[in-house]
């Protein structure tokens, strides 16, 4: 009667249609990313420049 209902767990289905568009690696020599979308390489540029 006032058992607590366990709660039951919510069904997640895998990724549908799914594409990998970006493939990135580091250059340890150069010391940078390369592969990166123009906007995320304009990112890092900006967080890179001194203050």
């Amino acid at each position: 009667m006032f058992r607590k209902k366990k709660k039951k767990r919510p069904e997640i289905s895998a990724p549908q249609n799914f594409q990998h568009r970006v493939h990135t690696s580091f250059d340890p020599k150069e010391g940078k990313f390369v592969g990166l979308p123009p906007q995320w390489q304009n990112i890092l540029d900006t967080l890179r420049r001194p203050k």
